[in-house]
């Protein structure tokens, strides 16, 4: 029972310590512990420093945009294929999977979907 009481004596009061150190609120440093008080600012200075802001804004992106230094990119052209054509494409690499697999040039767990 001394032992019992003796353990949780000790356990609060490490508990109770750490809330003794912890941090304070600044009482005996107010200079740094709280932010300088500012004054308040009105809906129309907000609303005109907005604005100078997306003026600047928009002048530094125009001034800072990599695209003038770059050529035009035009995309390749790209032949059209018809769905007959890319269907039997597979069918050709199927029977090229499965001849291969014949041989064991290849596992059996590169058969691709659909195939024995």
């Amino acid at each position: 029972m001394k032992k019992s009481i003796l353990t949780l004596s000790v356990a609060l009061a490490s508990l109770l310590a750490a809330n003794v150190f912890a941090q304070s609120k600044g009482e005996t440093d107010p200079e740094q512990s709280r932010a300088a008080p500012s004054k308040r600012v009105s809906k129309e200075d907000k609303a005109a420093a907005r604005q100078e802001r997306i003026a600047n804004g928009k002048d530094a992106a125009k001034a800072a945009s990599p695209a003038d230094d770059l050529p035009p990119v035009r995309p390749a052209k790209v032949k059209a294929v018809s769905k007959e054509e890319r269907a039997s494409a597979a069918a050709a690499r199927r029977q090229e999977t499965i001849q291969a697999v014949k041989k064991g040039e290849t596992s059996k767990g590169e058969i691709t979907k659909g195939e024995k």
